[in-house]
C-alpha cells in the first residue's frame, strides 16, 4: 500500500476522532466503546465521556435498543454513579418497547443494581405527563408480553410485574 492509497483511510480514520466542525463531540460506536471499557474500567470511560460531551449521545444510542448498544450499557453500569446509573435505567426502559428481549438479557434480577428489573421495568422516566405515561407502559407491556424465549421467562414476569404498579 502506497501512502497515496493509504491517505483516505487515515483522514477517515482522524475525523473519526476528531471533533465534527461546530465544536461537535466525535462520534463514538459500540465496539470501539466496548474496547475503550475492557482496557480502562466504565468508571473512567463514563467520566471521559461526561468531560468529552459524548455522554448524552451514548446514552441515546442505548435508547434505540440495538444489541450492539444494550452491551454497552451493561458494561457501563458497573462503573456508573448515581447520576449515570439514572439514565441508563431511562435508556434501558426507552429501549424496551423496541427490543425486549435484549433488555431483558442484560437487566439485573437484583434491585439494588443500576440496570434492576424493577428500575428498568419500573417506567423511571423524570417528570412524565401521565398520558404518556399510560402510552409508554402499553407499548412496554405489550412488547415483553411477546417475548418467548423460555430462558427469561422469569425476568418477563419480573418486568410485567414492575410495568404492572
Amino acid at each position: 500500500m502506497t501512502w497515496r492509497s493509504a491517505l483516505p483511510r487515515a483522514c477517515a480514520a482522524v475525523l473519526a476522532l476528531s471533533p465534527a466542525a461546530g465544536g461537535a463531540a466525535p462520534t463514538v460506536n459500540p465496539a470501539a466503546l466496548s474496547r475503550d471499557i475492557d482496557a480502562r474500567g466504565a468508571r473512567a470511560v463514563i467520566a471521559g465521556l461526561a468531560r468529552e460531551g459524548q455522554w448524552d449521545g451514548v446514552v441515546h444510542h442505548i435508547d434505540g435498543g440495538s444489541d450492539a448498544w444494550l452491551a454497552v450499557a451493561a458494561k457501563l453500569a458497573p462503573g456508573s454513579d448515581a447520576g449515570s446509573a439514572e439514565d441508563l435505567g431511562i435508556s434501558l426502559a426507552t429501549a424496551l418497547p423496541r427490543n425486549p428481549a435484549g433488555v431483558l438479557r442484560i437487566a439485573s434480577p437484583q434491585d439494588d443494581t443500576p440496570l434492576s428489573l424493577a428500575r428498568v421495568c419500573g417506567v423511571p422516566f423524570i417528570e412524565q405527563p401521565p398520558s404518556e405515561a399510560a402510552a409508554y407502559r402499553t407499548r412496554a407491556v405489550n412488547a415483553v408480553t411477546r417475548v418467548a424465549d423460555p430462558s427469561l421467562a422469569d425476568r418477563r414476569a419480573r418486568c410485567l410485574a414492575a410495568l404492572g404498579r
